[in-house]
């Protein structure tokens, strides 16, 4: 097993850093990996504000590459799901208001789970 949490949108060449876990792996072996997803609705929506936006980022990744992409490499899913964080409703509200000055009633000002479906968590086996 594998396990690239928060990695590959970090390295400079994420085909190379494929080819290494491909190596590593034995056939049947699990690669697991988180990466933010640039085409999500959260990320469309805030744009310059989304989270994820950052300048150790060297990459970004859909959905759709990610799985042609380790497709070619021979990996099938085996399971994908999206983070359920728990957020401030003033962090919520000072993003999508787009300013730092949100004010949120002191009764409202509390954290509640939420999932954006904009960091995603994929398992692949290596046929």
């Amino acid at each position: 097993m594998v396990v690239a949490l928060d990695v590959i949108e970090h390295v400079y060449d994420p085909e190379s850093f494929f080819a290494i876990v491909n190596k590593k792996l034995k056939s049947g072996g699990l690669f697991v990996l988180t990466t933010p997803i640039i085409d999500s609705l959260t990320a469309r929506i805030l744009k310059k504000r989304w989270h994820a936006l950052v300048p150790s980022h060297l990459n970004y990744f859909t959905y759709g590459f990610l799985k042609r992409f380790y497709g070619r490499f021979g990996y099938v899913l085996v399971h994908k799901r999206f983070y359920l964080r728990h957020l401030s409703l003033n962090y919520l509200f000072t993003r999508l208001l787009r300013t730092s000055h949100a004010r949120v009633p002191k009764f409202l000002n509390v954290t509640v789970p939420v999932n954006l479906f904009d960091e995603i968590e994929i398992h692949i086996r290596k046929k």
